[in-house]
C-alpha cells in the first residue's frame, strides 16, 4: 500500500472513510484501513454504514495479500457480493441500514449480520 497523497477520512462517531473512484488492486492508493494479521488464527471484522447511491459504488471488507491477490466483501447496489479480486464468486440481497463483515482465518469463512443481532 502507498501514503495517500492527501487525507480522505475523518474521525467522531467513528472512522469515515470518503468514497473515492480508486480501488484494490490498481496502482493507486484507495480509500483503505489496513492493519497486518500478527496471528495465523483470528476472527475479524468491522460494522459497516454504507448505502450506496450509484452502480458502481462500493465498500466493505477486505482481506489482502498484495495488491493482486485480495478477497472482497462488498455492499453494492446489487447487495452483498463475494469477490476475488475482480471476480464476483457470490452475491446475496441484504436489507438497508448497517452490517457486520468479517471473517475467520485459516479458512477465511465470511459472515455477515444485520445490525443488532
Amino acid at each position: 500500500m502507498r501514503t495517500p497523497p492527501a487525507r480522505f477520512w475523518t474521525t467522531g462517531d467513528g472512522l469515515r472513510l470518503r468514497l473515492r473512484p480508486e480501488r484494490l488492486g490498481e496502482r493507486t492508493t484507495p480509500s483503505l484501513l489496513a492493519r497486518p494479521q500478527e496471528q495465523p488464527d483470528c476472527d475479524v471484522s468491522t460494522e459497516l454504514r454504507f448505502t450506496p447511491a450509484a452502480p458502481g459504488e462500493q465498500a466493505g471488507f477486505a482481506v489482502v495479500l498484495d495488491d493482486d491477490t485480495h478477497l472482497l466483501l462488498l455492499r453494492t447496489t446489487e447487495g452483498l457480493s463475494l469477490c476475488h479480486g475482480p471476480e464476483v464468486l457470490a452475491r446475496v440481497p441484504v436489507p438497508p441500514g448497517p452490517i457486520r463483515l468479517g471473517g475467520r482465518h485459516p479458512r477465511l469463512q465470511p459472515h455477515v449480520r444485520p445490525r443488532g443481532t
